[in-house]
């Protein structure tokens, strides 16, 4: 009963397996001494394999080849424009050091004029300031030489009259009259 049901099995599993009457083997493995050419090597076969491999290369090739003819015919002249740009990144790089170098002498040159600004500001003032005081001192002598006369001879002054008053502290206040020799009253005390 046990090899009918294994049997009936593998009748089952052949007709379910190969509908079409294919039998993978032609000999069945039950039966005894086997022949040798019951056991074959059967590569999977996958013929699109080796399609789609050169398929791939193919396209690989193609991209390579346009990328080479869009370098060469396509834009011509990206080479030179290349190195021009390079050259021209070089220039710009040179001329921002000296844009530099040329604030850097803008501003020290400004602060320069500044400070000589300031500076002949401030000497402008002090020779208003001495200016000033020439122009005193020139009508100081003015006022003494009508006294004492431009071309009379220099003589020295006489006190005419000198009071003195005490003030507070120990301190004295005075008043003094000077006056020429020339312009002196004639009587002498």
């Amino acid at each position: 009963m046990q090899a009918e049901r294994i049997d009936w099995f593998r009748a089952f599993c052949t007709a379910c397996l190969y509908r079409n009457g294919n039998h993978r083997y032609p000999v069945l493995m039950s039966t005894p001494n086997p022949s040798p050419q019951r056991f074959m090597i059967v590569p999977k076969k996958t013929p699109w394999r080796g399609w789609l491999l050169v398929i791939a290369v193919t396209w690989l090739l193609s991209i390579v080849g346009v990328w080479y003819w869009a370098s060469t015919h396509a834009a011509p002249g990206l080479a030179s424009a290349d190195r021009t740009v390079g050259q021209q990144s070089d220039q710009i790089k040179e001329n921002e050091g000296q844009l530099k170098q040329i604030r850097q002498q803008l501003a020290t040159l400004r602060r320069s004029e500044q400070i000589s600004r300031n500076a002949n500001t401030e000497l402008q003032s002090t020779l208003s300031d001495r200016d000033e005081e020439i122009e005193g001192l020139r009508a100081d002598v003015a006022f003494y030489e009508r006294l004492v006369g431009a071309t009379a001879q220099r003589r020295g002054l006489n006190v005419h009259q000198i009071q003195f008053e005490p003030e507070v502290g120990g301190t004295w206040h005075f008043t003094a009259t000077v006056l020429g020799t020339s312009l002196q009253p004639s009587r002498k005390t």
